[in-house]
């Protein structure tokens, strides 16, 4: 698990099968992240832990790194704005969770890419799903109303006559 380029105030992130966790590392073995629902459905705090907790079952990990533009803070600001939050229990897995927390350490604002990327997906397929449903419900509308103009064609026409270029009633 040695990794060169991870430092004090490095925003690191661990795959959990399905999503990944965010933590501030704040010294050599140590690591402040928001433990969220670290014991099955009980919100955890932002807590300190050892990287080896951390990192759970994981071998490997990964350090995010930011463009310098959206790097708002020194390393021992970082550091400083991680400790600042300890204790905090006011996890939300969409709007206040590790990954957001860890972001806010470094730049300033609270944002979780994984977050970001579920709503963007989930919005094109309820919109996909949304057209196709119109799609399909304007193709058998106009179905339905050629069926119904064929069949009123066809049962009108027979019992009437024209004369003298007037539709009128079979005599």
């Amino acid at each position: 698990m040695n990794n060169q380029n991870l430092t004090i105030a490095s925003h690191i992130k661990v795959s959990r099968g399905f999503y990944t966790h965010h933590g501030i590392v704040v010294n050599d073995d140590k690591v402040i992240h928001y433990s969220g629902f670290a014991e099955a459905f009980n919100k955890g705090c932002i807590e300190i832990t050892d990287l080896d907790v951390f990192l759970g079952e994981a071998t490997t990990f990964e350090v995010v790194n930011y463009p310098s533009c959206e790097v708002r803070y020194s390393d021992d600001e970082v550091v400083e704005r991680a400790y600042s939050r300890l204790g905090e229990d006011d996890y939300n897995l969409i709007f206040n969770n590790c990954e957001g927390f860890a972001c806010w350490c470094i730049t300033g604002k609270n944002k979780s890419e994984q977050v970001d990327s579920v709503m963007r997906n989930t919005t094109t397929t309820v919109l996909s799903y949304s057209l196709a449903r119109s799609v399909a419900s304007s193709t058998i509308n106009e179905t339905a109303k050629r069926m119904v103009a064929t069949t009123a064609i066809h049962t009108i026409l027979p019992t009437t006559t024209i004369k003298s270029g007037i539709v009128g009633a079979a005599v």
